[in-house]
């Protein structure tokens, strides 16, 4: 498994869905992290996305809390960074793709089992379950 304390984990879990929801990650949330982490902010960003598809892969978290986390994620990245990691990218991609039927899906089809689910599959075979 990636390496995530509990705390990040709960600070990302209040992100979404507790009292921080509304400013999303900041870069004092970042060097924290990278602090109780022991790596660069770039290096978090990294740990958490392939966290949320280890999660997601082995159906410990669900589509939408690991969906809101990669967008908000990819959103500091792309606004702060110059270049995002392929572990990122391909992440939020894979998420992205859970977001919307795509064309000739059925009315029923779920995209994130479809789509998400097949991507994070093949992340975990190339980056490996640590």
């Amino acid at each position: 498994m990636s390496q995530i304390t509990d705390r990040v984990v709960e600070d990302l879990r209040s992100i979404v869905a507790g009292e921080r929801a509304e400013r999303g990650i900041q870069q004092s949330d970042l060097r924290s992290w990278a602090e109780e982490l022991r790596c660069c902010e770039v290096q978090v960003l990294d740990r958490i996305a392939l966290y949320l598809a280890q999660e997601y892969h082995h159906e410990r978290l669900d589509f939408n809390f690991c969906d809101v986390v990669i967008n908000n994620l990819w959103g500091w990245s792309i606004t702060h960074y110059k270049s995002i990691s392929d572990e990122l990218t391909q992440v939020y991609l894979a998420f992205d793709e859970g977001e919307f039927r795509h064309v000739g899906d059925t009315p029923d089809a779920d995209p994130a089992e479809k789509y998400t689910r097949r991507y994070i599959a093949e992340i975990i075979e190339r980056f490996g379950d640590r």
